[in-house]
């Protein structure tokens, strides 16, 4: 664990890290990994910490961090979930060539009345 990390523990009831960008780093699709790339590219870490019981609450705070410090956050996120949408979108269409999507379109998923 970083030792900053490590700082940001001080005085907490619990904290939880984890090195996102080296979990992903370890995992391998063994075919097109465009959607494992942009996550490589965008998730650094997380953490969360709780605060001890002050007599009325419990404070709790997460954090994610992204690769690019220099680059907004929110702008990381959108460029993530583009670069996802557009794979989901070439798989949704190679589906549908081969048949298997509208077979799918058959199936009623609403909720049936009480």
């Amino acid at each position: 664990m970083p030792g900053d990390i490590a700082n940001e523990a001080k005085d907490k009831a619990a904290m939880f890290y984890v090195d996102i960008n080296k979990i992903l780093q370890g995992i391998s699709t063994g075919s097109d990994e465009k959607s494992l790339d942009a996550a490589r590219a965008t998730f650094k870490n997380g953490t969360a910490t709780t605060t001890n019981f002050n007599g009325k609450y419990v404070e709790s705070n997460f954090e994610l961090n992204t690769v690019n410090n220099n680059e907004n956050s929110l702008v990381s996120l959108i460029k993530f979930f583009a670069a996802v949408s557009q794979k989901i979108q070439k798989e949704g269409q190679r589906l549908k060539n081969e048949g298997v999507i509208d077979s799918l379109q058959h199936i009623d998923t609403t909720m049936l009345p009480h």
